[in-house]
């Protein structure tokens, strides 16, 4: 009889512990980040869609990932400026209309171009895609190639 009680809950703590495991494992966990396909390459981007996460950008950091990237989400469609403030690594800039388009590109912006030179595009742009520099040349991305992504929060 003691044996039982013990035993009883025991199994109620075991059974509880079953029934939360198959409820979470069945729960779709987000651990992949967005992917941009632009032709035939594919990006994982971080998503800066808020004004302190689009100041602060890739700065400060000592490198990115290959085929990784920070993709800037705007309100609106214009001539959305970037420099190269506290960066330590050169990049290559993509602006994305909202018509899903490459409107302009820069390669090879680099960190000491701050504070002399900001990128602005010559036509107004929704998005603005952060890579590597080499990446447009090594993916032979050019203006009007066609982008696609599907953001879970669209703007």
């Amino acid at each position: 009889m003691k044996i039982l009680k013990i035993l009883s809950p025991v199994l109620i703590v075991l059974a509880i512990i079953i029934f939360l495991t198959e409820k979470t494992q069945n729960q779709p966990i987000k651990t992949n980040p967005p992917v941009i396909k632009i032709g035939l390459a594919a990006v994982s981007v971080e998503i800066a869609d808020t004004p302190e996460k689009r100041t602060s950008g890739l700065s400060g950091r000592t490198a990115l990932l290959p085929n990784a990237g920070m993709l800037f989400v705007f309100d609106n469609e214009d001539y959305h400026i970037f420099w190269m403030k506290d960066m330590n690594f050169p990049l290559d800039l993509i602006w994305i209309g909202a018509d899903m388009k490459i409107v302009d590109i820069f390669k090879n912006a680099t960190p000491d171009t701050y504070p002399k030179y900001a990128f602005k595009p010559d036509r107004p742009a929704k998005y603005v895609l952060e890579v590597n520099s080499g990446w447009l040349g090594n993916n032979k991305i050019n203006l009007g190639d066609e982008v696609v992504f599907n953001l879970d929060k669209p703007k």
